[in-house]
């Protein structure tokens, strides 16, 4: 019976699981989150040998912004199969091939922490179950990808740090060096992991690898950071939202008041405090905030125990990365999903602690994690349910209920519309441009650059896009030839654009009309006499 109820639980856990993942990987909508729609025309670009350059946008900027290893990834399976929007499901392999490969090594790390396979696997699982782990399982996001580079790097690290004495350059520094400099390649938050194993090689006297290492991972991330120095204030002023020089006010070292800069931590901690709530599927309830705060109080606590007999490179890594996001302006929820395994493991060996204190049997903590482990993977089904059933009816992948994606056909129809009733030089305007340049084929921008701090930390939310002259800027420096018009209620951003947009046309009626409504009213094109608008503004 011991060996059996936990083979049937995991059985039952993975039928419940497979359904949710396969109805998101099926999901038709590409590029629902913007930055997926940058990495598949950058990937696209470099398949077809024009540079790593934005060729959605008119100029086709070069790319400052994100990291070049994901899209060259992307790159490779775009050379072999060409063909959009058919090639969608191919090219879907790569983050959720990646997701299944950082979940076994995910496996193997806690395992070599704890010692205890079925703790690997309850962790692991619950990570699987998680809406968001699935949301970029199923997306063109780079999450998992990173995820799978740092935990393999972990793992390696792990092994350099507890072999004895200072074995300088071997292969297996050489590896872990490769692995973390991939890291970095793949998201600048992997700045973090470079720091975490250097500073970890150092305190275990092991200099000569540290050196090593800092010099292998210059040579491999240098280029990158030379292309970014000499490339990466070129863009105007309007395309700023695409390159470098974006990112470099989206932190709070070198940007903001002292008030501000209290302020974004502060939110951000809280932020994070609640996040087991939305990695968790649980409902925004007391009960799940209960739950929330329990798990993090039993995770920062084991985490500042575990560190104590034995820090390493996770616990640097940990720091590090957690250091970055609390300091960088923008919701911090997204960017702790490759630590969610690590926080379940802290919280896992505090909990045993706890249980070990109160309860003198050897076997009870193990029966209480695994009932509890059992009724949180309950809950976390019973949260996947109705984001499912939002992903079959909007046709885009959902992680909450009720769903914040727009419905996708709609979205279908308006392309559909450009591609047959649209000169080849038309330059459109709207949230998702590179997915309406992958869709039609004309060069297409984003109809605002928000300012983070403004919507997510002032209060003043409307205010963060500008307004009407920041609009008519943007469409008379593109000389944008038509504007789609969706909800895009999955970004705050979007309600706000809208409402600019209205206030534009009813300032301006006669340099614009709707040419195209979509089935859902909200979805149309409005075309945009550049002329008129001109003569208007003068």
């Amino acid at each position: 019976m011991k060996s059996f109820v936990p083979k049937a639980l995991v059985a039952v856990f993975v039928a419940c699981m497979l359904p949710t993942y396969w109805i998101a990987f099926h999901a038709p909508a590409v590029g629902t989150y913007h930055d997926d729609g940058i990495y598949l025309v950058t990937g696209k670009a470099l398949a077809e040998g024009k540079g790593y350059r934005i060729i959605s946008l008119p100029g086709e900027l070069l790319q400052t912004k994100y990291p070049i290893l994901f899209p060259a990834v992307l790159s490779v399976a775009w050379k072999i199969f060409p063909k959009f929007p058919e090639n969608a499901l191919f090219l879907k392999t790569i983050p959720f091939l990646s997701a299944i490969l950082w979940l076994w090594l995910s496996y193997k790390l806690i395992k070599e922490e704890t010692g205890a396979r079925g703790v690997a696997l309850g962790i692991v699982l619950l990570t699987a179950a998680s809406s968001w782990v699935i949301y970029f399982s199923t997306t063109f996001m780079s999450e998992t990808f990173f995820a799978c580079l740092s935990s393999w790097a972990l793992i390696r690290l792990k092994r350099l740090e507890g072999r004895c004495g200072d074995d300088g350059v071997s292969l297996p520094l050489l590896f872990a060096t490769s692995l973390v400099a991939a890291s970095f390649l793949t998201r600048t938050v992997g700045a973090a992991l470079v720091a975490a194993a250097a500073i970890s090689l150092f305190l275990k006297r092991k200099y000569v690898s540290a050196l090593m290492f800092l010099f292998g991972c210059a040579v491999l991330i240098g280029p990158w950071l030379w292309w970014q120095a000499v490339y990466g204030e070129s863009a105007r002023a309007i395309d700023s939202y695409y390159s470098l020089s974006n990112y470099k006010s989206w932190n709070i070292l070198w940007n903001f008041t002292v008030e501000q800069k209290f302020h974004v931590v502060m939110v951000n901690l809280i932020r994070i405090i609640f996040s087991p709530v939305s990695l968790l599927n649980l409902n925004r309830n007391a009960i799940g905030l209960f739950i929330s705060i329990v798990i993090m109080l039993l995770t920062c606590s084991g985490f500042v125990r575990d560190a104590r007999n034995h820090i390493g490179s996770l616990h640097f890594f940990m720091l590090f990365y957690f250091g970055i996001i609390v300091f960088w302006v923008w919701p911090p929820e997204r960017f702790l999903l490759p630590m969610m395994p690590y926080l379940l493991l802290f919280a896992y060996k505090e909990f045993c602690r706890v249980c070990g204190r109160v309860f003198k049997q050897g076997n009870v903590p193990a029966l209480f994690s695994l009932v509890l482990a059992a009724l949180l993977g309950v809950l976390m089904i019973n949260g996947l349910l109705p984001a499912t059933r939002e992903t079959i009816k909007r046709h885009a992948v959902s992680v909450s209920f009720p769903s914040e994606q727009d419905d996708w056909k709609p979205i279908q129809e308006l392309m559909g519309w450009v591609r047959q009733n649209t000169p080849e030089d038309s330059i459109l305007l709207g949230n998702l441009d590179p997915v309406y340049y992958l869709y039609t084929g004309r060069k297409a921008v984003r109809g605002f650059s928000a300012d983070p701090y403004l919507l997510f930390y002032s209060g003043k939310p409307e205010t963060a896009l500008g307004g009407v002259p920041d609009l008519i800027q943007r469409i008379v420096g593109y000389r944008v030839r038509y504007i789609v018009r969706t909800p895009s209620r999955f970004f705050m951003e979007g309600p706000i654009f809208n409402g600019i947009l209205d206030r534009l046309l009813s300032e301006y009626p006669q340099a614009f009309h709707v040419v195209k409504v979509a089935s859902v009213p909200t979805c149309r094109i409005i075309e945009v006499d550049q002329g008129k608008l001109l003569q208007a503004l003068h």
